[in-house]
C-alpha cells in the first residue's frame, strides 16, 4: 500500500506553532539553476509569538516586548484546522487590542491558543503556489492592506479588526511550471509573479523539508527597506519573499483543469523519478 504522505508529516502543517519553523530565523537562500542569471534569492517567514490558553494580558505583553515585535499584528488561530475556522484573521493596531485578545474580553470568538505575527509591508498580490509533487501552480489572490478597506473588516471592538478572508476572493490561476500576467483586479503598481525558477526552487525545497508531495502555500513579495533600517516585522534581512501560511491537500479544484494536473500527479507519483525520491 502506498501512503502519499505520512500522518505525522501532515500534523505538522496543522499547529502554527510549528507550520513555518523550516523558513523561520535566518530563511534560505536559493540559488538559481544552471544557465539562469540571477543572484541568490532569500525567502523567510514572519516571527511570530503563541499565546496559549491561560495566558494574561500582562503575560502577553511581556512575550509581545521580549519578541520585538509591535502592533500592527495578524491573529490566527493556533490550530490551522480548527473547528469554526481554523483560517480566521484579526487585525490588532494596538496594545490594548492585544490584551483583549490574550484574555478573551474583545472580539467576539477570539481568545488563546492563538499565534500572533507582524503585518509587514508587501507588494499586492498575495500569491497562493499549489504544489502537486514536481508540479508548481501559482494563482494571484487579493492581499490585505493595512489599514484595511472597509469591505474586508467584518467587525470591529476598539483597535482590534476581525478580516474576511481576502485571499479567499476571486483569482487567477496559471497554468502549471508557467508564470503568467498580471491579473485583471491586481493594483496597478501590482507585484509581478516571482521567477518560476524560485517557486519551483522553494516548492522543491519545502517538499524536502517538510516530507509532503500534497500542500500550497501563501507567499508575499516584501517591501524592501532603505539601506541600513532592518525588515519591519522581524522577517530575515535581505528577504524578497516571505511565506506566511501553509496549508495541507488545499482546494485543487479551484484550479482549472486541476483534474489533468491531478493526473499528472498521480502518472508522477508511481514513477521511478517519486521512488528516487522516497
Amino acid at each position: 500500500m502506498l501512503v502519499v504522505d505520512p500522518p505525522p508529516r501532515v500534523a505538522a502543517l496543522a499547529s502554527r506553532a510549528t507550520m513555518l519553523a523550516p523558513l523561520q530565523g535566518a530563511g534560505v537562500d536559493l540559488a538559481p539553476p544552471a544557465g539562469v542569471e540571477s543572484p541568490p534569492v532569500r525567502v523567510g517567514a514572519p516571527a511570530q509569538i503563541v499565546l496559549q490558553a491561560g495566558t494574561t494580558a500582562e503575560a502577553a505583553a511581556a512575550a509581545l516586548k521580549a519578541s520585538g515585535l509591535a502592533p500592527p499584528l495578524l491573529a490566527k488561530p493556533l490550530n490551522a484546522g480548527a473547528p469554526g475556522g481554523g483560517h480566521r484573521m484579526a487585525l490588532l493596531t494596538d496594545a490594548a487590542s492585544v490584551a483583549s485578545l490574550a484574555t478573551g474580553t474583545g472580539l467576539p470568538g477570539w481568545a488563546p491558543p492563538a499565534v500572533l505575527q507582524p503585518y509587514v509591508p508587501h507588494a499586492a498580490p498575495l500569491f497562493k503556489v499549489f504544489v502537486m509533487g514536481p508540479l508548481t501552480v501559482v494563482a494571484r489572490r487579493p492581499s490585505l492592506r493595512v489599514p484595511p478597506s472597509p469591505g474586508d473588516v467584518t467587525e470591529r471592538v476598539g483597535g482590534a479588526a476581525s478580516i474576511a478572508r481576502v485571499s479567499a476572493y476571486v483569482s487567477e490561476a496559471d497554468g502549471a511550471g508557467k508564470a503568467g500576467a498580471v491579473g485583471a483586479g491586481d493594483a496597478p503598481d501590482a507585484a509581478p509573479d516571482p521567477p518560476q525558477w524560485v517557486l519551483e526552487a522553494l516548492a522543491s525545497h519545502l517538499r524536502a523539508v517538510l516530507g509532503l508531495t500534497l500542500f500550497n502555500f501563501d507567499l508575499i513579495a516584501v517591501t524592501r527597506p532603505p539601506p541600513g533600517e532592518p525588515c519591519v516585522g522581524g522577517c530575515p534581512a535581505g528577504a524578497s519573499y516571505l511565506v506566511i501560511d501553509i496549508n495541507y491537500f488545499p482546494g485543487f479544484e479551484k484550479l482549472p483543469d486541476y483534474e489533468s494536473l491531478m493526473a499528472e500527479f498521480l502518472g508522477w507519483l508511481f514513477s521511478p523519478a517519486a521512488a528516487a525520491e522516497a
